[in-house]
């Protein structure tokens, strides 16, 4: 990643003209295409996850429902601590490469993410698996021991995601990002 940084950044892989005054810029259309993409898609994930939130309660009910909070804020805290920071590097080292039309590089970026990444959730998920009873029953939660049993896996398929979303977003395909993100809460809920 550093090499392919300080390369880009020398303009030694870069073939841009600079601009002429007034002249339009396809980057920025591009920027505000994608922020419009990323807009509509922010509000339709809020709308989205208003109307999840309102079945969810009255289907699991009180009681359910906060076991159902209490496990996947466990597991999103866990798969932040699990995911090393490599979604955000997969996203600036991965946007560099694909500037420049290296998608090999970014692929290569995303397998040595993934090598680091499933060891560190598993690990992680199985922690959490082994301690499901003890968390359980530390946040007086008994019911929520069997869904932690599934940590590993949920662990790993939210920090995987992630880092499979930043590596979408640095070829610049905004919307099939934001649309691929928006459906994994609602998967991942339906599996708990």
């Amino acid at each position: 990643g550093q090499i392919l940084l300080g390369r880009a950044r020398s303009g030694a892989m870069t073939t841009e003209k600079p601009s002429e005054p007034g002249e339009k810029r396809p980057e920025l259309s591009l920027i505000v295409r994608g922020s419009l993409v990323a807009l509509v898609a922010w509000f339709v994930g809020k709308a989205a996850q208003f109307l999840f939130s309102l079945i969810l309660g009255n289907t699991l009910g009180t009681e359910g429902l906060g076991v159902f909070s209490l496990v996947t804020t466990l597991f999103g805290v866990a798969a932040v601590f699990c995911g090393l920071g490599m979604a955000p590097a997969i996203l600036r080292f991965g946007s560099e490469a694909a500037a420049v039309g290296d998608i090999g590089a970014l692929r290569r970026l995303v397998a040595r993410a993934m090598r680091a990444v499933v060891p560190a959730c598993l690990g992680v998920g199985v922690s959490l698996w082994l301690g499901a009873r003890l968390l359980s029953a530390l946040f007086g939660e008994p019911q929520a021991a069997e869904s932690l049993s599934w940590a590993p896996l949920a662990v790993l398929g939210i920090a995987s995601s992630a880092i499979l979303y930043e590596a979408v977003r640095a070829r610049r395909f905004m919307a099939s990002a934001t649309l691929g993100f928006l459906a994994l809460p609602p998967i991942v809920a339906i599996g708990l």
